[in-house]
C-alpha cells in the first residue's frame, strides 16, 4: 500500500514545479499589465483565445464582455492563483482542450503578442497538464484509499478477536486456578484425614496401654 501511495504521490508531484512556475508568473503580474489586455475593443485572436481558456477554467461564459468583466474584478489574479483545480468538472477540462490544441496556444507565441496573457497561457497549459497526470494518479489514490480503510477494518478486526481471545485466556486461567486450588483443598484434606488416623490410632493404642496398667 505504502509503495502504491508513493507512486501517486511522485507523479502528482512531477507536474506541481511548472505549475509553481506559472503561479509566479501570475503573481508578478499587476494592474498595469491587466489594464493592457482590457484597452482593446477587438482582441488579437491569441490574446482572445488565452481569455477564452481563462474564463472557460472559471467557469465563465468565453466572450470578450465576460472575460473584460473578469479582467475589471480587483481579485482577479488571486482567483487564478488560489483556483481549486481538483474541483473542476471534466465538462470544463474538455471545453478547454478547443483552445489549449491551438497550434499557438504556446507561452512563447502568446508572448510576442502580450506579455500578461503569456503568463496566463502558461498557467492555463500547467493546470492542464497537472489535472491530465491527476486524472492517472487518481484511480490509484482511490485505490490506496481502500486499501488503507480495508487495513484499519482488519486491524479492527484483529484487535476486537485479541481482545476476545484474552478474555478467553483470563477466564481459562481463573478455572485452571480454582481447579488447583480444589485439588490443593483435596489434597490437604487427604493429609489431614491421614493426620487424623493416625492421631486417633496413635490414642487408641494409649487408651488400651493405660486399661491394662489399670488391670
Amino acid at each position: 500500500i505504502e509503495d502504491y501511495a508513493e507512486e501517486a504521490t511522485r507523479d502528482l508531484q512531477s507536474v506541481l514545479p511548472a505549475l509553481q512556475t506559472a503561479i509566479t508568473a501570475l503573481d508578478a503580474l499587476d494592474k498595469s499589465d491587466i489594464s493592457e489586455i482590457r484597452v482593446y475593443t477587438n482582441p488579437p485572436v491569441l490574446v482572445m483565445t488565452v481569455m477564452s481558456a481563462v474564463c472557460t477554467l472559471l467557469q465563465q461564459k468565453p466572450d470578450w464582455a465576460t472575460a473584460k468583466q473578469q479582467l475589471s474584478d480587483p481579485s482577479f489574479l488571486k482567483r487564478l492563483v488560489t483556483l481549486d483545480k481538483n474541483s473542476i468538472p471534466n465538462k470544463v477540462w474538455k471545453k478547454l482542450k478547443q483552445y489549449s490544441k491551438h497550434p499557438d496556444f504556446t507561452p512563447d507565441r502568446v508572448g510576442g503578442v502580450s506579455l500578461a496573457c503569456k503568463s496566463m497561457c502558461q498557467w492555463v497549459l500547467a493546470l492542464e497538464h497537472y489535472m491530465e497526470v491527476y486524472r492517472m494518479v487518481e484511480p490509484k489514490q482511490q485505490k490506496v484509499r481502500e486499501a488503507k480503510e480495508a487495513l484499519e477494518i482488519a486491524k479492527g478486526n484483529l484487535k476486537a478477536k485479541q481482545e476476545s481471545l484474552a478474555k478467553i485466556q483470563e477466564h481459562l486461567r481463573i478455572l485452571q486456578q480454582q481447579y488447583q486450588d480444589s485439588v490443593n483443598q483435596r489434597e490437604s484434606l487427604r493429609e489431614r484425614k491421614v493426620l487424623t488416623t493416625k492421631r486417633l490410632e496413635r490414642a487408641s493404642i494409649l487408651t488400651t496401654a493405660l486399661a491394662d496398667e489399670r488391670v
